[in-house]
């Protein structure tokens, strides 16, 4: 009795030191993101100034989706959702337009609202749906929120807020007696349509639901659901269309995204990755588990969530396939990964002194603390130290935006820089040819999905007026266009500018 006593103590202690780790965990990552609003970078992680660049546009006036032929040849590449709510907030607030740090501050505390909403809704789950103990669901919430910040893609893009609907619809779809009400079913076909428009990616989400009232035998639901889905979804595509003129909203989040499977980028940019680091196992060990319970004899709620990470896991993989991908598209398989991991922990809850909380005192926990620091001082050195050295460079490049843009004269800027890590493209939003180059140039040129005549037009007639290039550097050419005509201006603070002259 004495030694049972002992044992039962010792598991106690265990079990608060996972609250203590997963407090403290949060605690730092919060502060982290913190200081992460304020980063000197242009770019974070996904090329997320492009999201910079759309909400900037539009906070002054502009549309949001233009014309892929047509100047500034921009492609706005995602659903509209996160553009219009960081644009109304920064009308809200006043952003400045012409200070547009603030844009990038304005994003990524937008993206760290998203994914603070996230993780208490994965509290919600775990607490209310599964009714998993405290302890480890705190520490699960810490590790979801540690992946997130490693992969980064959550940061300053509409990701973050995809995951959000993505979480309030799981919130939804695991609750009570979903199938018998006619309300929440509609509530639910609100939260799909919210997922497709807020990044392409949620189109899944209709089916992940009707996977999910089909295998709970409730097909009339079923058909409510597709009937709340339609009146839902069309009048909103066509407000975004005929009411806010969003034309060429196809153009950009369709046409544009026909890059073809490429898979070595596959191999090297997400495969690679993934069997590289830790978080592989978030998605690994959910997908053998949940193929695990869909073959055994198990409840329906069991198989259902099974079914779903199943279906999320193969159209994550299927999608990520696509030129241009990244390991941010399994972010909803890690969501419910952690949801898994935690209900298999609480299943087999069965002894006074639990079994499976030990070893994860033993195993897993020191490996998540180190998983941790790596991300942290990873995030630090690349992103928040040396701050004050970034800022001088983005001042140095509203410098050169300062001397050009009297010149313009209603003619354009090209950068030949780094258009993902420059402050450019914000800067002369007004003015900025091409400010989605790598799309451009990797993507939609090569693989001839638009018409560039025009664009190439103006390198020869000079309505591209000025071209920016990194000092020492040279080039003959772009896309078959002589650049000829352009003559070297002045050199500020290690960019070389060019002007156009007639020959």
């Amino acid at each position: 009795m004495l030694q049972f006593k002992v044992l039962e103590i010792v598991a106690e202690k265990k079990i608060r030191l996972l609250f203590i780790t997963g407090i403290g965990a949060l605690l730092i990552l919060f502060v982290f993101r913190f200081l992460l609003i304020f980063s000197g970078n242009g770019e974070l992680y996904g090329i997320d100034n492009t999201f910079v660049y759309s909400i900037t546009r539009t906070l002054a006036g502009y549309d949001l989706y233009y014309n892929p032929e047509q100047f500034p040849y921009t492609i706005t590449l995602y659903s509209p959702l996160y553009y219009n709510i960081c644009t109304l907030i920064g009308r809200l607030f006043h952003i400045n337009v012409e200070n547009p740090i603030q844009v990038y501050q304005l994003c990524r505390s937008v993206s760290l609202v998203c994914d603070i909403v996230t993780c208490g809704l994965l509290y919600l789950i775990l607490r209310k749906r599964f009714q998993i103990q405290n302890e480890i669901t705190v520490l699960a919430i810490a590790v979801l929120a540690t992946v997130l910040c490693y992969l980064g893609y959550t940061f300053s893009r509409c990701d973050s807020l995809l995951l959000t609907m993505y979480a309030l619809f799981i919130y939804q779809l695991t609750g009570p007696l979903i199938q018998q009400n006619r309300s929440r079913i509609f509530f639910l076909a609100l939260l799909s349509v919210a997922c497709i428009f807020s990044k392409q990616n949620g189109i899944v989400v209709p089916l992940l639901a009707l996977v999910w009232l089909f295998i709970h035998k409730a097909g009339k639901m079923a058909i409510y659901y597709c009937i709340f889905f339609i009146i839902i979804f069309f009048p909103v595509l066509l407000t975004y269309v005929y009411v806010l003129n969003y034309h060429y909203l196809f153009d950009n989040t369709i046409t544009a995204l026909q890059n073809g499977i490429v898979l070595s980028w596959f191999y090297v940019d997400i495969f690679k990755r993934l069997m590289n680091s830790l978080w592989i196992l978030l998605l690994y060990i959910p997908l053998m588990l949940s193929l695990i319970y869909w073959y055994k004899p198990s409840s329906l709620f069991v198989k259902s969530l099974s079914a779903i990470f199943i279906i999320q896991f193969v159209f994550s993989l299927g999608t990520s396939l696509k030129d241009g991908s990244s390991a941010g598209y399994f972010n909803e398989n890690y969501f419910l990964g952690t949801i898994i991991f935690c209900y298999v922990i609480h299943t087999y809850q069965t002894k006074p002194v639990n079994f499976y909380i030990n070893k994860i005192i033993l195993f897993f926990l020191p490996l998540f603390i180190l998983f941790l620091l790596h991300t942290v001082a990873q995030g630090y050195l690349f992103f928040i130290q040396k701050r004050n050295e970034k800022m001088i460079l983005y001042q140095q490049q509203k410098n050169i935006r300062d001397y050009l843009r009297p010149q313009l004269k209603n003619n354009y800027v090209f950068n030949l820089g780094n258009q993902n890590t420059d402050f450019f493209k914000t800067l002369f939003y007004k003015e900025m040819a091409v400010p989605s180059f790598d799309i451009v140039d990797w993507c939609t040129i090569p693989r001839k999905t638009f018409d560039y005549t025009v664009l190439k037009n103006d390198f020869s007639n000079g309505k591209i007026a000025y071209i920016i290039s990194p000092e020492g550097t040279t080039y003959s050419s772009i896309w078959g266009v002589s650049l000829q005509n352009y003559h070297k201006d002045t050199t500020i603070n290690g960019f070389t500018i060019y002007r156009f002259q007639q020959p």
